[in-house]
């Protein structure tokens, strides 16, 4: 292959950048039977990527791969006058889909610069391989320093905001004497510098302060005998950056007290944000394994046979190396199939943890990752590696106002790409969820001032109405809360959380001229316990609008369909917010151990909520354009007289639907749904 020849396959890695190329089995096939041949004009490129994929998936058991390959960027570490830190190479990712659902990211780099492959990174193949080292505990105060000294946006307040109403102590000489940490209630304004924990409670149950414990754990300590792995862990890295307090929730939140936990919990979010920084226990699935440890094997770099030559006549290796997830806390990749040492990633408690915390080090299973407004970097030689551009939160979380110059629609769309990350992310107990969204919740309050009801925005209620589930992830089991049931209630049935840990989609505002079409005449929701922000035991809306009978059918999972009175002609999409049931004449969402059963031609009410016009505006009055898709709520009985609850979301066009539905609208009609 001439050295001025692009390989069709892979771009020999020096197509104009940024670019993708899909890596088909049959090219794998092609490479690996290649590879027991003696083949001169061979792809070197080529050869090192089906190396690269071939150690990490089985030729067997490939699907395919796709390759990213970046352009050389800019790097953002830069002062507050913005001048520039450099430029780094540009980055090859190797993203690759097995059978049984696996799935891998690689990165490839090089373990030397050279004029081989110039537009790639170099990493050292030695270095630490313990994240409690020397070198990690360097590369920590490094990115601190630079943040605190450099970075405009991690600006740090002087004085240092309150603590929180308890922290952990850790006074060296006491822990060195008899091996224990006290517990802290700061009393007026004292103000220090501390870290927080963010980690995954998982089936091992940790140390927990209980109102019978409490004073015990302020007078004698607590001995780190008694703590988990993860906590000692956390002790640890306070005393190695000679800092002495520490903030972990099941040890500074009196547990089995109700009402200071509510009142504690509505507080999280600043006590993330008010953190030096926090401790993202990314590699711990629970307290009972450690993130100060061993590297484990896979995580480490891999080094393949040097085929490239630098213009000084020395060899040039290819190092790859699995790409933590930890490193984005908002990818899609979190939204998939998660190891066990990235499960920090999938709870949902974690979730606001990572995003309102000003700095934070994820302890990932391959490296140390450092995150804070201005960069992200990995403990490579200290290298930090660009700027945060994917985490839309990243800095408008802490500015709301500044943004809203140019109107709510910032606002709007922050919230609800909050929502969608968050409703995809686990929960041990479902009626948690609205807890462990209250602190944005409340920092968004703060800023806006607008009222808040389960998980929405009255004042864009309309919008955010128009909620469904994210059909290619439904996990289609029963929901079934009902205010009747107040154990297992969650929310009224027309706001998302109600649909039980399903990940959500917005679909108000996609693309085109959206139009509400709906009228929210009065929306209520009560609230247990001292959080306004936190969990609701009951809830109702009052909704005018275009309202007409549909006839509901569905004879297998994930097949809802809306027929015609004519002639049994499908129309329209329906997804469902879970297991559908039918009980007598009426459908309703099913409870738990309830199966589905196939039904047919039931009787349920649409009520339009808006239209999606890619030409013109949506009329307000009728539905009569076929360049708009409608979207309308799918009511069916609550069991109580007049009163009904939601079922899922129709999407249709005029086209789609025969005369004599739409003959059937009523022009104004007001329902009440819970």
């Amino acid at each position: 292959m001439a050295p001025q020849d692009v390989c069709e396959h892979c771009g020999s890695w020096t197509k104009q950048a940024p670019y993708s190329l899909r890596l088909d089995p049959a090219w794998l096939k092609e490479q690996h039977e290649l590879d027991q041949q003696d083949c001169p004009d061979r792809c070197r490129y080529c050869q090192v990527l089906a190396q690269v994929i071939l150690r990490n998936i089985s030729a067997d058991k490939m699907g395919y791969a796709r390759l990213y390959v970046s352009s050389a960027e800019v790097d953002s570490d830069s002062d507050e006058d913005g001048d520039a830190g450099g430029v780094s190479p540009g980055s090859l990712r190797i993203y690759a889909v097995g059978t049984l659902e696996l799935e891998i990211e690689l990165e490839i780099f090089v373990d030397r610069e050279s004029s081989a492959i110039p537009n790639l990174p170099c990493i050292p193949t030695t270095g630490p391989t313990r994240s409690d080292s020397d070198e990690s505990f360097a590369f920590i105060r490094a990115c601190l320093d630079s943040c605190l000294s450099r970075h405009f946006f991690c600006r740090r307040p002087v004085p240092p905001p309150p603590m929180p109403r308890r922290v952990l102590r850790i006074d060296k000489k006491k822990l060195a004497q008899d091996g224990r940490i006290m517990l802290y209630e700061p009393q007026g304004e004292f103000r220090a510098d501390y870290i927080a924990l963010s980690h995954c409670w998982g089936k091992h149950q940790p140390l927990r302060m209980l109102t019978l414990n409490r004073e015990s754990f302020i007078q004698a300590g607590i001995p780190l005998t008694k703590l988990s792995a993860v906590f000692r862990d956390a002790v640890e890295v306070c005393r190695r950056m000679d800092l002495e307090y520490l903030w972990i929730d099941s040890l500074c939140i009196i547990q089995d007290s109700k009402e200071d936990w509510e009142r504690e919990s509505a507080r999280m979010c600043e006590y993330y944000e008010n953190a030096l920084f926090t401790i993202l226990a990314a590699s711990s699935p629970d307290g009972s394994i450690p993130f100060l440890r061993e590297c484990p094997e896979r995580w480490r770099p891999q080094v393949f046979p040097s085929v490239f030559v630098g213009s000084d006549g020395k060899k040039v290796s290819v190092v790859a190396r699995h790409c933590p997830r930890g490193l984005n806390f908002s990818s899609e990749t979190i939204r998939k199939m998660v190891e066990d040492d990235e499960a920090l990633q999938t709870r949902a408690w974690a979730f606001q943890e990572g995003q309102v915390s000003k700095r934070a080090v994820a302890y990932t299973g391959g490296k140390l990752v450092w995150t804070c407004h201005t960069i992200r970097g990995m403990e490579e030689n200290g290298r930090e590696a660009g700027p945060i551009a994917d985490n839309l939160c990243n800095r408008t979380l802490f500015n709301l106002s500044d943004i809203f110059g140019d109107g709510e629609d910032d606002a709007l769309k922050i919230w609800e790409e909050l929502v969608v990350g968050f409703s995809s992310r686990e929960l041990t107990y479902a009626t948690d969820c609205l807890p462990a969204l209250s602190g944005l919740a409340k920092k968004f309050h703060i800023q806006l001032g607008w009222r808040y009801v389960a998980g929405m925005w009255e004042k864009h209620l309309a919008v955010y109405l128009c909620w469904q589930v994210e059909t290619l992830l439904m996990r289609y089991e029963p929901v079934g809360q009902t205010a009747a049931s107040n154990n297992d209630y969650i929310a009224p049935t027309w706001a998302w959380p109600s649909a039980g840990g399903q990940r959500i989609q917005f679909r108000g505002r996609v693309g085109g001229i959206y139009e509400n079409m709906a009228t929210v005449e009065e929306v209520s929701c009560q609230v247990d316990g001292l959080n306004p922000f936190g969990r609701v035991v009951s809830g109702h809306l009052v909704l005018t609008g275009m309202v007409f009978t549909i006839l509901l059918s569905q004879q297998a999972i994930k097949e809802v369909n809306w027929v015609s009175r004519a002639d049994s002609k499908p129309e329209a999409i329906v997804v469902e917010d879970c297991t559908l049931v039918q009980r007598g004449s009426d459908i309703y969402r099913a409870r738990p151990g309830e199966s589905f059963l196939p039904f047919s031609d039931v009787p349920v009410l649409c009520l339009i909520l808006g239209g999606h016009s890619v030409a013109s505006n949506v009329s307000k009055s009728a539905i009569d354009d076929d360049r708009t898709r409608y979207y309308g709520l799918v009511l069916g009985s609550s069991g109580k007289d007049g009163v009904y609850h939601r079922l899922g979301l129709a999407a249709f066009k005029p086209r789609d639907v025969s005369s004599d539905i739409l003959a059937g609208i009523t022009p104004r009609t007001t329902v009440r749904i819970e």
